[in-house]
């Protein structure tokens, strides 16, 4: 039984971009030194058998349930993830689960020890493992009155192997409508959110520990950021009645600004409920929430799918990128 209405669908064909899709993706699997393994250590994805080029939902019955999943996030040593689930696409009562590998074997995933019982969501992990940052409906420091539609974005450190009480993340950031911290490498924030009088995607610049300023990006939501910030995945609204979402893309320049935005193919914008997309540590699998599940497929998929469309076959050549 499906979650919620199988909306109607035509396949939409993109043209014109195959190449630079075939860039994004060889950028993703030609890195030999993280090709299946981080240092010396082979990611464990919750010992799911690897997709192939179709999506398929991962982890059935541990990640995604009969419950609404979505916003799913490995560490970078592959040894935690964290996800948002709710009763379902029309509840409202969003909490952070989160999971462990202890040895060999996942701990099944429960509600995060740091989180509260509120409506909080899209958890991510920061660059480096050290935080994990979501949002948040919980009161803010100094008082104790809840909020509605009012997400700030909070954050949880590993102290000696175990994740600490969330601390408020400090700065302008806050001060507006923002949700779905993306961090990078250079200590930066990408989010989504309004300020500024513009509603967008925006990059919070860190200064003394604190995110007081703000770059304005582009239009779109829910984004996730290669932690160098060679490329940037993110979903739009669509639809004659807005009630359509699909993913997105942009690359880097060599202006060092975001090029244009490219629309993912249909094998990944299927249904018009796709969102919270996703690269695993290791760059070989895309992971997206489709009707309240996760979905995984192997990204060289899209290369392949980019092939058939255009007739061409494009050879994987890292030093020609």
């Amino acid at each position: 039984m499906e979650k919620f209405p199988y909306p109607s669908w035509s396949y939409n064909r993109v043209d014109g971009m195959n190449k630079l899709i075939i860039v994004f993706l060889v950028f993703l699997t030609c890195n030999s030194s993280e090709k299946k393994m981080l240092g010396s250590r082979e990611i464990n994805y919750l010992n799911q058998r690897a997709p192939g080029f179709i999506p398929v939902i991962f982890a059935p019955g541990i990640i995604s349930t009969q419950a609404f999943e979505f916003a799913f996030s490995f560490s970078q040593g592959g040894d935690e993830c964290v996800f948002t689930r709710r009763t379902s696409f029309e509840s409202s009562d969003n909490r952070i689960f989160y999971s462990k590998l202890v040895g060999s074997e996942w701990e099944m995933p429960l509600k995060a020890i740091f989180g509260k019982d509120c409506f909080e969501f899209e958890p991510v992990f920061s660059p480096d493992g050290s935080r994990i940052y979501f949002g948040s409906e919980r009161p803010l420091p100094g008082s104790q009155q809840m909020r509605h539609n009012d997400e700030k974005i909070w954050y949880s450190e590993l102290v000696s192997g175990r994740r600490q009480q969330a601390k408020f993340l400090e700065g302008r950031l806050n001060d507006g409508f923002v949700m779905n911290a993306a961090p990078v490498a250079d200590g930066g924030l990408y989010f989504c959110g309004e300020a500024a009088n513009k509603s967008g995607i925006f990059k919070a610049i860190q200064v003394n520990h604190r995110y007081d300023s703000l770059v304005y990006q582009f239009d779109g939501i829910h984004p996730f950021v290669d932690p160098g910030e060679r490329f940037i995945l993110y979903d739009k609204i669509e639809g004659k009645d807005m009630d359509r979402t699909a993913i997105y893309l942009r690359m880097k320049n060599s202006m060092g600004t975001w090029g244009s935005e490219i629309r993912l193919t249909d094998l990944v914008n299927k249904t018009g409920t796709e969102s919270h997309a996703s690269v695993s540590p290791d760059h070989l699998y895309l992971f997206f929430q489709r009707q309240g599940d996760i979905y995984w497929m192997d990204v060289r998929g899209i290369k392949a799918l980019f092939q058939l469309y255009s007739g061409h076959v494009f050879e994987m050549n890292p030093s020609g990128l």
